[in-house]
């Protein structure tokens, strides 16, 4: 079991200065609408390149001087291109004998699936488990580049000018007549989802989509962005103690076979010696490729310093412009239920991953809060996911509205219940439910710690009492019961008396939020901490 899961994460590391960037190769989708980059290396200076391409000729000519990766740089732009399923064929030819013919190009939306969490865990185990796949199913269309994760990747301060190394370049997906290439299995499970939800609901498998995937289990969101990104985000205020307050480095990161993998053989794993080690090597050597959107699942590994997260995302998210454009679309995940041992880290990390949407324009996030995450691939976690995402890229990337976040609180109302007094009730905005609310059994905790298990509290004020005194809170085990089409009401177990006002709504923060109201799509309302501002008194 262990050598299969070795091998299958094993990658070749290849040489610099190829005739044609690792990013390219026959079978790839490019980004329609836009201008594509053809560009490589060559072994000698000012050599001649001639492409020839949809019965038309390019020239250029490659640099004097060697660039970083080695090897002398050339590029060339082919026109903007409108998505199909027609294949191309580009011929790319040096004036040295160098030549490649790149055939099988289509031209599609381009999505980046990058992160330490969800999307490390391979197709091979949910593959088709579920049926979703019929008979007449063709997914050939969608392609997918896997990045290679080596352990020898230079750790020099500059950024690579192209990959290091690929572990999958542009393979097809399984077709009528086949479940294509082996080297699907051992893809991201959950970027192969996203993309099948977008190539057959969003464009109705007209379109070609390709899916690239930059992973590494164990890694904090610093070794995805520029090392001055982790150096400016060490204070959110104190300037002058910058660099005191970071807490040390959490452990080197390493793949997600790292927990089957002796001791004594860890050595083999990727460490690095510092931040932005990824973004150097597996993101940004990617920077010539256009894209569509960039989909990020990451954040366990960012619990000890969850105070900085939002900086951290939002000036990744800006670096990551840079070098693919100012607009494009962002979508990311917060974090799945976990049994974290006891403490409420989870709980309080999906509030500051909530916290950095108000920070990125142009940004999405889905909550994976009300799923699972078991140890291995959960294929219902990995499937719904997926479908979050894919409902947030139809709004964000398509335009077309879909209440993804789940109900969005519109204003607050308190009201006295007859048996248990004073209580609250919530609306929310008619977009944000769909057709309706819904009320669902929450999902079981494995623990009957009400720290770790999210439940719903109101907290009440005695009104008799000095406003605001935080002392003179006190929290009470609440239920929750369908108002209407788009609201609830939150009604205490006990009744506290005519002078005791909720103040406050707790729903659901644990490490495991028991999470019961959803929308008509079925996405629930995250968890979440509020002042009740009442509107009115019934």
């Amino acid at each position: 079991m262990l050598s299969f899961l070795l091998s299958i994460m094993c990658i070749t590391a290849m040489a610099y200065n190829s005739f044609i960037s690792r990013t390219l190769g026959s079978g790839m989708v490019l980004q329609r609408d836009v201008p594509s980059i053809m560009y490589g290396h060559t072994y000698n200076p000012k050599s001649g390149i001639s492409i020839q391409f949809n019965d038309q000729s390019y020239y250029t000519t490659s640099a004097a001087r060697t660039s970083v990766d080695g090897g002398y740089y050339w590029e060339a732009t082919l026109p903007s291109m409108k998505g199909s399923k027609e294949r191309y064929v580009i011929y790319i030819k040096s004036s040295n004998g160098e030549m490649v013919v790149l055939d099988n190009v289509v031209f599609g939306d381009v999505f980046l699936c990058a992160d330490q969490d969800g999307m490390v865990l391979p197709t091979y185990n949910s593959l088709n488990t579920t049926g979703e796949w019929k008979d007449d199913d063709d997914f050939s269309f969608i392609r997918i580049f896997d990045v290679g994760q080596d352990i020898s990747m230079p750790q020099s301060i500059e950024p690579l000018d192209d990959l290091y190394s690929v572990h999958i370049s542009w393979i097809e997906g399984p077709s009528r007549d086949s479940y294509g290439s082996m080297g699907l299995q051992s893809f991201s499970g959950l970027c192969w989802r996203f993309a099948t939800h977008v190539y057959t609901a969003s464009l109705h498998s007209l379109v070609p989509v390709g899916v690239i995937s930059s992973r590494w289990g164990g890694t904090g969101i610093e070794d995805w962005a520029p090392l001055s990104v982790s150096e400016g985000c060490r204070s959110l205020s104190d300037e002058q103690s910058q660099r005191s307050i970071l807490p040390p480095p959490p452990p080197p990161p390493v793949n997600v076979v790292a927990a089957l993998v002796p001791a004594d053989q860890q050595s083999t794993l990727f460490q690095r010696t510092r931040y932005g080690v990824l973004y150097d090597n597996m993101i940004a050597p990617l920077h010539r490729l256009e894209l569509k959107a960039a989909v990020w699942y990451q954040g366990a590994s960012n619990v000890h310093n969850k105070e900085q997260y939002p900086c951290l995302q939002d000036r990744m998210v800006r670096a990551w412009r840079t070098l693919f454009g100012e607009q494009l679309p962002f979508m990311y995940v917060q974090l799945p239920s976990w049994n974290n041992g006891g403490t409420d880290e989870l709980a309080s990390m999906r509030l500051y991953q909530l916290s950095a949407l108000s920070l990125i324009d142009n940004a999405a996030m889905i909550t994976a809060s009300d799923l699972p995450a078991p140890m291995g691939a959960d294929d219902h976690l990995t499937e719904e996911v997926s479908r979050r995402l894919y409902l947030a890229a139809t709004s964000t990337v398509y335009q077309t509205h879909m209440p993804y976040l789940g109900p969005i609180l519109d204003r607050t109302q308190l009201f006295r219940d007859p048996y248990f007094g004073w209580s609250a009730r919530f609306f929310f905005t008619e977009e944000s439910c769909g057709s309706s609310l819904s009320l669902r059994a929450p999902q079981h905790c494995p623990r009957h710690d009400t720290e770790v298990c999210g439940h719903v509290f109101l907290l009440y004020r005695n009104e008799i009492e000095t406003a605001g005194a935080s002392s003179s809170l006190r929290t009470v085990l609440s239920s929750v019961r369908l108002a209407g089409p788009t609201s609830i009401e939150v009604i205490p177990t006990k009744d506290l008396g005519v002078d005791a006002v909720p103040v406050k709504l707790s729903y659901c923060q644990g490490d495991y939020p028991l999470l019961t109201i959803y929308n008509s799509l079925g996405i629930p309302l995250m968890p979440l901490v509020l002042d009740i501002e009442s509107t009115g008194q019934q």
